[in-house]
């Protein structure tokens, strides 16, 4: 089982909107509003690393209202 996790910037204002796209997607585990430098925090699980991988480069980053990604793979999962 592999685990990503998705750490968001949005732009300004957008964060619910984000929000409520990303926990109809695929792969989606859990999914919250956070503070800090970030606006939300997503947790994808599947079977292999690489069906992560290609869903958040051809699905997620796509969303409307994303403006920036940073991407941590689980060593443990």
């Amino acid at each position: 089982m592999a685990r990503v996790y998705l750490l968001i910037k949005t732009e300004s204002g957008m964060e619910n909107k984000v929000y409520e796209e990303l926990k109809k997607l695929d792969y989606i585990k859990a999914v919250d509003i956070v503070t800090g430098p970030f606006d939300v925090v997503a947790v994808f699980e599947a079977d292999s690393l690489g069906k992560i991988e290609d869903y958040i480069l051809n699905k997620v980053r796509k969303t409307e209202g994303i403006r920036e990604t940073t991407t941590l793979i689980a060593l443990t999962a």
